[in-house]
């Protein structure tokens, strides 16, 4: 196992008292989203100097920058989609200058929904974060999707960052489909993120979609796993992964998912992107201890 592996995450701002509950000396560091004051970035990377930890960004670094969360690079909308290279754009430039090891993106957005499937269990944030495949061509899909490939490999050679893309609800263009295997890894410096949660839902949800050749295909392009559990028969998200949690009663296997990941790649990093206040001291330990004994 490669012990130096795994993150938490600060959303909203950088919380130390989550920082000294929950991070571990051997951790390899943190990952920020969408924190609010300046002054917590900046407290944030004296505290990574000092301690010799490493960070990463899940796009937005920054709240409020743009109208939605997640910029909508693949959007119809050819306004929509300017805006959105532009505030992508904007944001790289100012997240360049702290030297992150990663900045990831969400990917694709907007989404494409299968029309044969009842989304109603899965967030959205806004309605423009997605069409209906039928609305949306293959051929739309291929070019845009390499357009912004290349976009995206171009500013992490200006910058000096590694991109890495987290699948969100992955269309039948993306998993049924050996030509976007082929485009995607014909820009080696793009990686993936695979969210172990939004996995497990979709395969909860949507019957077409084969998590196993999935993960088959994506595992060894994998730089980062989203670790946490989810059960939608108890509506419960974003929840430490703790060994009790059993699948009969709705949660992820996570075992079985880490297990299969590693079978092609034991070499990537794992943030555990849970709500830790959810468990008490003894039981979030119990999670790592778990999740480290698996890796092992």
């Amino acid at each position: 196992m490669v012990k130096n592996r795994f993150l938490i995450g600060h959303y909203g701002k950088y919380d130390l008292s989550k920082q000294d509950r929950d991070f571990r000396e051997y951790f390899f560091g943190v990952e920020i989203c969408s924190i609010s004051d300046s002054n917590d970035i900046a407290e944030l990377m004296k505290e990574a100097k000092k301690n010799n930890f490493s960070y990463g960004v899940h796009m937005p670094m920054r709240a409020g920058q743009w109208k939605l969360r997640d910029a909508q690079f693949l959007s119809k909308n050819k306004n929509c989609q300017k805006e959105s290279y532009n505030y992508l754009e904007r944001e790289i430039e100012y997240i360049s200058q702290y030297k992150p090891n990663y900045i990831l993106i969400h990917f694709p957005k907007p989404m494409l929904l299968d029309e044969r499937v009842d989304w109603s269990s899965w967030r959205f944030a806004d309605t423009s974060e997605f069409y209906n495949e039928t609305d949306y061509p293959y051929e739309m899909f291929m070019q845009k999707s390499e357009e912004f490939f290349i976009w995206l490999t171009k500013q992490a050679k200006a910058y000096g960052f590694t991109p890495v893309l987290e699948f969100d609800l992955v269309n039948k263009y993306i998993y049924d489909n050996k030509k976007f295997y082929e485009l995607i890894t014909s820009y080696p410096l793009i990686k993936i993120c695979l969210d172990i949660p939004r996995l497990h839902l979709q395969t909860q949800l949507d019957k077409y979609f084969k998590v196993d050749s999935f993960i088959n295909q994506y595992a060894k392009h994998t730089y980062l796993v989203h670790l946490s559990n989810l059960s939608i028969e108890k509506g419960l998200n974003h929840y430490p992964a703790l060994p009790s949690l059993s699948p009969k009663e709705g949660w992820a296997d996570v075992e079985t998912y880490l297990n299969k990941i590693k079978e092609h790649n034991n070499s990537f990093k794992l943030l555990y992107e849970h709500w830790s206040n959810a468990v008490n001291a003894k039981q979030l330990q119990e999670c790592y201890d778990w999740i480290e004994g698996i890796l092992s």
